[in-house]
């Protein structure tokens, strides 16, 4: 639809000419068309509009170069279907032969990456010391402030949507270093998200210049994947609600079936959507030590314990110490 021939009118080396034949739609009507494709290519670009954007998409590469491309897993649950967002190596995509291709749950870069850059912006100073000499006007310094505050607030709570348009505004790359995630902010695209203007030669000068910003972390292969630990203790300690999950609900199923007389296994299974064999499972995940339950319980478990690797456990010892061994806890 955006064919020149349709208004009479002829391409060539990215020049347009009158034509000699007849237009098929009439200016108006394509004036039109043209702005809806245009607005739609905005959409596109900055996720509005869709039920699952993914917030780093175009913006994520590795150590290598590779850049990183959003992709997802439907996986069947008791309740139904659950969707799981992964970011993934273009190698992986494309199936090149190679061992350095990464998979990263979504979650865990998109959280690290929103919050490393929530917390320069809701800075004021940092901000103003980083941007400030470009902005010459003293109203537009006080609106910086002003806005920065607005802006970091819709990181952190904003919708979805709204934080897709923010990144893609102002984060021009993000690299997932071997110990660190290092965030290229665009200068111009942060001040304009800010409200402020550049003068025409400010804006020329400034318009390749970045801020970088770095946060510690770094890749561990947990099961079947690769997981981000942080390298703060605060955001290191972060509880897998998967985990929790499942440690709650083998709870749940342990009283549900010691209170009743006439309960099965087999029916529980039935209530439960699942087979027989996996309600066993879960029984035994009631039985871990207290210790470790407290650990998963305030994020503090060891990064590769997850709850498909408690699950697909051959057997957990009911002895403390032989568990804490078996799950190299010792």
């Amino acid at each position: 639809m955006r064919n020149h021939l349709y208004i009479g009118e002829i391409s060539h080396n990215g020049k347009v000419f009158p034509g000699q034949h007849t237009a098929i739609i009439d200016q108006d009507l394509w004036d039109h068309v043209q702005t809806i494709l245009n607005s739609n290519q905005v959409r596109t670009r900055t996720g509005v509009g869709c039920k699952n954007p993914s917030l780093l998409a175009g913006l994520l590469y590795d150590s290598e170069g590779q850049r990183l491309t959003p992709s997802h897993a439907v996986k069947k649950t008791s309740s139904g279907t659950k969707r799981y967002r992964y970011y993934v190596s273009r190698s992986l995509t494309t199936g090149t032969p190679t061992n350095k291709g990464l998979r990263i749950p979504a979650s865990d870069i998109e959280t690290i990456v929103l919050n490393r850059l929530h917390r320069f912006i809701s800075s004021p100073a940092l901000v103003h010391d980083e941007i400030g000499h470009l902005v010459n006007d003293a109203h537009d310094l006080k609106d910086l402030s002003l806005n920065a505050i607005g802006i970091s607030n819709k990181l952190k709570q904003g919708r979805t949507e709204e934080r897709r348009v923010i990144l893609s505004q102002v984060l021009k790359r993000t690299t997932l270093q071997e110990n660190e995630i290092e965030l290229q902010v665009s200068i111009t695209g942060l001040v304009n998200a800010l409200g402020c203007k550049l003068e025409s030669c400010q804006e020329e000068d400034s318009k390749d210049e970045t801020i970088r910003l770095t946060e510690k972390a770094s890749l561990k292969r947990c099961g079947m994947e690769m997981r981000l630990i942080f390298g703060e203790a605060s955001d290191e300690e972060r509880p897998d609600l998967a985990l929790i999950k499942l440690i709650s609900r083998s709870h749940r199923l342990i009283e549900q079936i010691t209170q009743s007389e006439n309960l099965s296994i087999s029916d529980l299974a039935r209530q439960e959507k699942v087979t027989p064999s996996y309600i066993s499972r879960l029984f035994r995940i009631a039985t871990l030590t207290p210790s470790l339950t407290e650990k998963i319980l305030n994020g503090q478990h060891p990064p590769d314990l997850t709850a498909a690797k408690l699950m697909r456990l051959p057997e957990l010892p009911l002895s403390w110490k032989e568990q804490e061994t078996s799950l190299n806890l010792s």
